[in-house]
C-alpha cells in the first residue's frame, strides 16, 4: 500500500499555505496550525527540517515567522518529502525499520523498489507551484 507519512503530508500543507501568502511577510506557525487544523508542536519540528534543507526561512521576534526561502517553481515535492523524511519509500517495508518480516525473501521487493524509483522521479519533477494549480 502506498504511504505518505503525516510528516510529509503536513510539510506539503505548510509549504502550500506559505506559497499562497506574500513572501515578504513572515507567517506565524501558530496561525498556520490553527487555520490548517495541524498540531502546532509537530509543525514546529517539520518547519525546522524544512529550514535545514533550505526550503524555509524564518524571522524571529515580533512580526516574525516563516516564509519560503525559494520560489515555488524551484521547490519540488521530492525535496519537501526528503527534507522531512530523509528517504521516501512507497511502502512500510522499504522504510527505515520496515515492518515486514519477509523483506529479505519477498518476491515483491523489486517491484516495490522499482515503483519507489519511478514515483520519486515523478514527484521530483513536480514543483510546489505545480501542486498549487
Amino acid at each position: 500500500m502506498l504511504t505518505v507519512s503525516s510528516k510529509e503530508d503536513y510539510a506539503l500543507v505548510l509549504m502550500a499555505a506559505l506559497a499562497k501568502i506574500d513572501n515578504s511577510v513572515p507567517v506565524s506557525l501558530k496561525l498556520i496550525a490553527k487555520k490548517q487544523n495541524l498540531p502546532f508542536r509537530y509543525l514546529c519540528q517539520i518547519a525546522q527540517d524544512l529550514k535545514k534543507a533550505g526550503l524555509l526561512g524564518s524571522k524571529e521576534g515580533i512580526g516574525g515567522g516563516y516564509f519560503l526561502a525559494k520560489n515555488p517553481v524551484k521547490i519540488t515535492l521530492g525535496k519537501i518529502f526528503l527534507a522531512v523524511s530523509g528517504k521516501w519509500a512507497p511502502t512500510r517495508c522499504l522504510q527505515i525499520g520496515g515492518e515486514c518480516p519477509a523483506l529479505k525473501t519477498c518476491p515483491l521487493k523489486s517491484v516495490w523498489k522499482g515503483f519507489e524509483t519511478d514515483y520519486f522521479k515523478k514527484i521530483s519533477g513536480k514543483t510546489l507551484a505545480d501542486f498549487l494549480k
